[in-house]
């Protein structure tokens, strides 16, 4: 198992590729790094929840789980669309490097703007707890770590975090080879990504056979976001409906790919897969 393991970690390193980041890498960019959107189609429901699984090449390293529901942040006031997203390693990697991470948005469900955002971090013996609250009304987010608050920093009238974004580009009809360009912030910094939609495709997974579109991330943008090969190249698929399920990510580096794959659902009532 030692000589395992040790593979494992020696075909990453050299490329500066911690196992736990390209984990994160497939598992984070299934909800983020995508299109500006100005539309009226449904959100995601009450009860909606998609698993995928996590694969460096042919090996299943984890699994993740986007959920939706709604709830109040505090009692008495309006409830929120609540999405959670949470990432968990197996097998080889949950020996190397053990990741259990849970992250939350609270949405307006009217304006689809992120009230607050929340990220339980637990990797390896890296142990973070993060807040964003955002203020619409001055414009502002605030980031809190470990209990330790930021001075605000200035966002746009259509900004998300990270994890709300998804209920808006899931939304979003644009033609083939448009680039598209979001504001997203993670609380410390406002940063845009551009995205372009490339050719559609029919595309089989665990979870079943789709008409997807597919979505290239241009990765320049990620830096200093993410741990991963200067050549990394990031595609990502969403099927046809509206609001459109992630299917499937999938980065391609030197020696493989790491990709995470929709393996089922229960998507507006009706369940997807095996």
């Amino acid at each position: 198992m030692r000589v395992e393991q040790a593979s494992f970690t020696q075909v990453l390193e050299p490329m500066g590729i911690k196992a736990s980041k390209c984990i994160l890498l497939v598992a984070l960019l299934l909800t983020s790094a995508l299109p500006s959107i100005a539309s009226s189609m449904s959100r995601f429901q009450e009860g909606d929840c998609f698993t995928y699984d996590l694969y460096w090449s042919h090996i299943r390293v984890g699994r993740a789980e986007l959920s939706f529901n709604y709830e109040s942040l505090e009692q008495g006031q309006p409830e929120l669309l609540h999405a959670v997203f949470t990432i968990r390693t197996r097998g080889i990697a949950d020996r190397i490097f053990k990741v259990r991470d849970r992250i939350e948005s609270w949405i307006d469900p009217l304006t689809g703007r992120p009230i607050f955002y929340k990220k339980k971090q637990r990797e390896g013996k890296t142990k973070r707890d993060i807040e964003v609250c955002f203020n619409w009304d001055s414009m502002t987010a605030i980031y809190t770590r470990n209990g330790k608050v930021n001075d605000p920093i200035t966002i746009t009238k259509d900004t998300f975090d990270p994890l709300s974004l998804i209920t808006e580009i899931t939304r979003a009809s644009f033609v083939e080879f448009e680039t598209r360009s979001q504001a997203t912030t993670d609380g410390k910094k406002l940063v845009y990504i551009d995205a372009t939609r490339k050719s559609d495709k029919r595309l089989k997974i665990k979870a079943g056979k789709f008409d997807a579109q597919q979505i290239e991330v241009a990765t320049n943008e990620l830096q200093g976001v993410f741990e991963k090969s200067p050549d990394a190249s990031i595609e990502l698929w969403l099927s046809q409906h509206k609001p459109a399920i992630p299917l499937k990510m999938r980065s391609e580096v030197s020696v493989g790919s790491f990709y995470g794959e929709l393996r089922e659902a229960i998507y507006q009532g009706k369940r997807i897969g095996p």
